[in-house]
């Protein structure tokens, strides 16, 4: 009966070495699994880092955008200068007083005969005998008129000139055949003078644009001197100029082709090349 005794408490012994030993174990593994979150610190360490290095990786394209800005203002500059320089190039329309005719290139009307500035300004008065209405209610955005005086004490004439700039050139177009409708209109407007006569319309050649000019004749009832207005037209583009060279005397005789009109005209078409 002794035998099995020990036996048992050898078995009872052995028993409890495995569980101690199973125990052992387990308690092993609870250690083991206690050290993960610290395992997972590290890993939240790196998802922490992950953050910062995302600015980093985005400012590499922020730098991107940086340069494209800083490469359209350089070529915004370039492209600036040709700007100014066609807005003040040749196409710049020149003012109209340096249109105008100086005293001394409108003609006169005999070898001795010389002109003076009596003013210039805008437009407050019919430009000859035949015109109806001022430039500006024709449309003309702008206009400058020049009026002349004789000098050296002669007397018995006056002249003019006239610039009007429009909108466009088929603003100045339209206003030509309005300055040709009041030639053909004209002697209407002279019922008032015992004689008179609208002659017509003639072209003249010059250096640029389109000209023409013709004569108006009138002399009131007894009078021993007539008038004599020469009404001249010039257009260039937008620009319309009218010229008037009027004399008192009893003839106007000249050569076809060399009247005073005609050489103010050429003068007038040369002063836009200048």
């Amino acid at each position: 009966m002794s035998c099995p005794t020990r036996h048992a408490r050898l078995l009872a012994s052995l028993t409890v070495a495995v569980l101690l030993a199973t125990s052992a174990g387990c308690g092993g593994d609870r250690q083991e699994s206690t050290p993960p979150p610290p395992s997972d610190s590290p890993s939240s360490a790196a998802a922490s880092e992950t953050p910062s290095e995302t600015p980093s990786e985005s400012s590499t394209p922020t730098g991107t955008p940086s340069e494209t800005p800083s490469e359209t203002p350089s070529e915004t500059p370039s492209d600036a200068p040709s700007e100014a320089a066609n807005e003040t190039g040749t196409s710049v329309p020149r003012s109209l007083d340096s249109l105008l005719l100086p005293a001394s290139r409108m003609p006169g009307f005999n070898a001795t005969w010389t002109w003076a500035v009596k003013g210039t300004g805008p437009q407050r008065s019919p430009f000859g005998i035949c015109q109806r209405f001022q430039m500006q209610d024709l449309g003309a955005a702008e206009t400058v008129v020049r009026r002349y005086q004789p000098a050296g004490g002669i007397t018995g004439g006056i002249g003019g000139h006239l610039v009007s700039r429009f909108v466009d050139d088929r603003s100045a177009s339209q206003t030509m055949q309005v300055l040709q409708s009041w030639h053909d209109r004209c002697k209407d407007r002279l019922d008032r003078f015992e004689t008179a006569r609208v002659g017509p319309m003639t072209s003249v050649r010059t250096s640029r644009g389109t000209a023409s000019w013709y004569l108006v004749t009138h002399a009131k009832a007894n009078a021993d001197e007539g008038r004599f207005d020469a009404l001249g037209v010039l257009r260039d583009g937008s620009t319309v100029e009218l010229l008037l060279l009027n004399l008192e005397g009893q003839d106007y005789n000249y050569e076809q082709g060399k009247e005073p009109m005609v050489q103010a005209l050429r003068n007038a078409a040369d002063q836009l090349t200048g």
